[in-house]
């Protein structure tokens, strides 16, 4: 897509249904201080009272080591540790002590051509140290990490998903999957099983980590797409939410609902109702928050161009409904969003170039949005 071409140039330049009411009350996005780097494709996961952002790439600075945490009470900034490798569009999961697991994703080369990284780090519980961890068995550019029960993580991209035991520091488990996927999105099922959606495909497959096999569904989507959202449901469905069509690089606001099937039934996918996004979106964020889910930012494209949003909906996994809250202060695109309790902060990514028409830049604005409680 267009953005990856932003990227190299950035790198040169160093050398459907109404809202219920109480949905729609919310005031506003309130700014906060800005994060310590402005940054596009950084990771991020609360620990603690803290959320942790790392990594990314900045316009004129090349790939970013930073980690920098917001304290979620006193709402200020600290730098903390540096990553041992610099790296963007990486994965990031907060473990069971409060460490956190970063891996793989990308770096750049002097040419601004990207490299994918099978490189692993843990940061530690007081984010004032990084060491490297076992690699990954092979590179992953932009790997999506489930947590599983029992405090294991798995890894997914490309043809492979990977099971990491922090107990024991390594990589332990491999499985092989039916399609070879970047950029897709993924939902843990109520059995713990992982549903895998898109990723330049049509076809969904769940891998199940216990008996390290992975089955294809046989009902899939009506085109390929990539950087979607997926979210589990209460009753074990997922909703899926947006996307790119994989040919072409249009955005979508459809969203979809797959039904994996199981004890006889067959799998099954229905529409879902619409995000209501002109023109759709994609590289959006979508975290837990209250009872439902916050969708955030993200981008349209059309006809190869990228237009980034501040458009957010409350998305209701009960009565399966869409709703408008109130859009963010600035642009998110591809930024990091976090969830906590009735709060919801989003930060950095990519936003609109006031100077520069046309070509987007990152940013170190973080915001944060309080919903009401749902009334009684």
């Amino acid at each position: 897509m267009r953005r990856r071409a932003l990227i190299a140039l950035w790198v040169l330049c160093i050398g459907c249904s109404m809202a219920p009411a109480e949905v729609r009350e919310a005031t506003g996005w309130e700014r906060l201080p800005d994060a310590l780097e402005a940054v596009v494709s950084p990771a991020g996961s609360v620990s603690g009272r803290n959320l942790v952002v790392t990594g990314g790439v900045g316009f004129g600075r090349g790939v970013s080591d930073t980690v920098m945490a917001l304290h979620l009470d006193d709402l200020t900034w600290v730098r903390t540790a540096a990553l041992v490798e610099g790296r963007f569009q990486h994965a990031q999961v907060t473990l069971d002590d409060g460490r956190l697991l970063i891996v793989g994703g990308r770096t750049l080369n002097a040419e601004g051509r990207r490299t994918a990284l099978a490189s692993c780090e843990l940061v530690s519980a007081d984010f004032l140290t990084s060491a490297l961890t076992d690699p990954l068995p092979r590179p992953i550019g932009m790997p999506t990490l489930t947590r599983l029960d029992d405090g294991r993580v798995m890894a997914t991209g490309g043809a492979s998903a990977f099971v990491y035991d922090p107990t024991l520091g390594r990589w332990t488990d491999a499985v092989t999957l039916r399609e070879t996927r970047g950029a897709h999105a993924t939902a843990r099922l109520p059995d713990g099983r992982v549903m895998i959606i898109g990723g330049n495909r049509q076809g969904i497959e769940i891998v199940d980590p216990g008996l390290k096999v992975s089955t294809r569904l046989a009902a899939e989507l009506p085109f390929a797409i990539d950087d979607a959202a997926a979210v589990p449901l209460p009753d074990g469905r997922v909703w899926v939410l947006g996307g790119q069509r994989s040919r072409g690089g249009d955005t979508t606001d459809q969203t979809w609902v797959v039904d994996p099937g199981d004890d006889g039934r067959p799998s099954r996918i229905v529409d879902g109702p619409p995000l209501e996004v002109e023109g759709g979106v994609a590289d959006h964020r979508v975290v837990a928050a209250r009872d439902g889910y916050v969708l955030i930012g993200g981008e349209t494209q059309r006809a190869g161009q990228d237009t980034e949003l501040t458009i957010v909906r409350f998305l209701d996994p009960q009565a399966l409904t869409v709703s408008a809250l109130p859009p963010t202060r600035v642009a998110h695109d591809d930024a990091v969003a976090a969830g906590d309790g009735n709060t919801v902060i989003v930060v950095g990514g990519l936003t609109v170039n006031r100077t520069l028409p046309g070509v987007p830049t990152p940013t170190a604005v973080a915001e944060r949005l309080v919903l009401p409680a749902r009334a009684r």
